[in-house]
């Protein structure tokens, strides 16, 4: 009887479902599985559809395949899931009172727990997005004579441990607040923390978050903020020379053109990369640099942590994060940049702590 010839679909199917499954388990390569995955099976299929026809040899080659590209589909689903429902950081809501803030003006203090489950040391204005909406809109930072914790919003927490802080936010009326809190660097939507007002029943109890359109889709980017293009009138702050303003281009690698104020512009925009918003989260931080000292930066004050005498140590900390020098590690908009700012000088102003 002759020996009929193996089924390289067969073959191929073991040989893929071997390496999808050991894929699966490696949480680097976890994603890049699913193409073994689906070819394990396919094979595995045109195989034993070969065997059964008796055209080929290798069941039993055929049925290992598909049974291992199977297994791989179940823990690279279960992989994945486990690493997007994770966080290393862990945020309670435990109070929303009304106040009001320095002007008088009604304003809500959200009341958070933090508990950094990490390896490393870091603080809440690093680690986390704090979001409070009122009829569908975001409410801005206030700053209160009341809010006895707002400083610890900067405060540094070790692996392990936790802190209580307070966040003041200005309010338009006396309808319902929702606060929402999300990681910062988070990779999803998924909310760490979501609640209605103090004594309403939870709005979210996870999934995902509901985004609020506001400015420009794609950003605008100034790409020279500095004190000159900026006018102060009775009628408040206005920014001038839209110049060498540009939109934002997603997968660009470089401006096309590289234009700016030395002092204030960030390293990017001179050809180390595509500028984006935290370009201007940079220039504002030299801004107010410049606010407090009354002197024009230089980069030896950014490299050297903005430690001089006039510059207010709670201050420091959000100079030194808005003008680092990799974008990534910068303020992700300039909406973060001013909370960690009125969180800072509610201690740096004396308020109440």
């Amino acid at each position: 009887m002759e020996k009929k010839p193996t089924s390289g679909f067969a073959v191929a199917g073991l040989v893929l479902g071997i390496i999808a499954l050991f894929s699966a388990f490696v949480p680097l390569l976890n994603l890049l599985s699913f193409p073994f995955v689906l070819l394990a099976i396919i094979f595995g299929a045109i195989g034993l559809i070969q065997t059964i026809k008796g055209a080929k040899a290798g069941k039993g080659l055929a049925i290992a395949g598909l049974v291992l590209g199977v297994l791989a589909l179940l823990v690279t689903a279960a992989m994945y899931g486990s690493a997007s429902a994770a966080s290393d950081y862990a945020v309670t809501i435990d109070d929303c009172r009304m106040t009001e803030d320095y002007e008088g003006n009604p304003a809500a203090v959200v009341t958070f727990t933090f508990t950094n489950n990490s390896e490393e040391t870091t603080s809440p204005a690093v680690a986390l997005h704090a979001q409070v909406f009122q009829n569908g809109t975001e409410l801005e930072m206030a700053i209160t004579t009341d809010n006895e914790d707002a400083g610890k919003y900067m405060n540094d927490v070790k692996p392990g441990s936790s802190i209580t802080y307070g966040l003041a936010y200005e309010l338009e009326d006396t309808s319902d607040t929702t606060v929402e809190v999300q990681e910062l660097a988070a990779f999803n939507d998924v909310l760490l923390a979501g609640i209605a007002p103090a004594g309403g029943q939870p709005a979210f109890a996870g999934g995902r978050r509901q985004r609020a359109a506001r400015g420009f889709a794609p950003p605008l980017i100034h790409r020279d903020l500095k004190p000159s293009n900026i006018v102060v009138s009775d009628g408040g702050l206005t920014i001038i020379d839209f110049g060498i303003a540009r939109a934002f281009r997603e997968g660009a690698g470089a401006d096309t053109t590289h234009f700016g104020t030395r002092s204030y512009a960030p390293p990017e925009q001179f050809g180390y990369g595509q500028t984006d918003v935290r370009s201007d989260v940079y220039a504002l931080g030299m801004l107010l640099y410049y606010l407090v000292t009354e002197r024009d930066p230089d980069a030896r004050v950014a490299t050297g942590g903005f430690a001089e005498p006039d510059v207010p140590p709670m201050l420091r900390p959000v100079l030194q994060r808005a003008c680092a020098f990799d974008p990534a590690a910068r303020f992700s908009s300039v909406r973060a940049l001013k909370a960690a700012f009125l969180a800072a000088m509610a201690s740096a102003l004396g308020l109440p702590r």
